[in-house]
């Protein structure tokens, strides 16, 4: 079996992302997760079994929807925005005073000396 460069890519990332997530630095971290997004403290959580797994999942679900959400508008405003200014940057340069050389000129206003 072949594998894509593509795929290879996301089985990494998504390695990453699972290692990460069970260091011992994060995994402590859950419980006191699913309390503040269910509104559940830690005993109701042990003691609740599969009860409140619904509204674990449901809460849990809709949380990480609204972060991905947020970063992907984030991520589209900031490539418009970077599309634009490079789009424009001819423009932007003249209105700025600047020209079209890294050092700002300095060659042609010494050469005018």
């Amino acid at each position: 079996m072949e594998w894509d460069l593509n795929a290879l890519s996301y089985l990494a990332a998504f390695g990453g992302g699972l290692i990460s997530f069970l260091l011992p630095c994060v995994l402590p971290l859950l419980p006191g997760y699913l309390s503040l997004i269910t509104g559940l403290d830690s005993s109701e959580l042990e003691a609740g079994g599969r009860k409140h797994l619904l509204g674990i999942t449901r809460d849990t679900s809709l949380s990480i929807a609204g972060f991905g959400t947020v970063f992907v508008l984030l991520d589209l405003t900031a490539t418009s925005l970077g599309g634009f200014l490079t789009d424009n940057q001819s423009m932007l340069t003249r209105i700025s005073g600047g020209d079209d050389h890294c050092d700002g000129g300095v060659h042609d206003r010494i050469a005018h000396v």
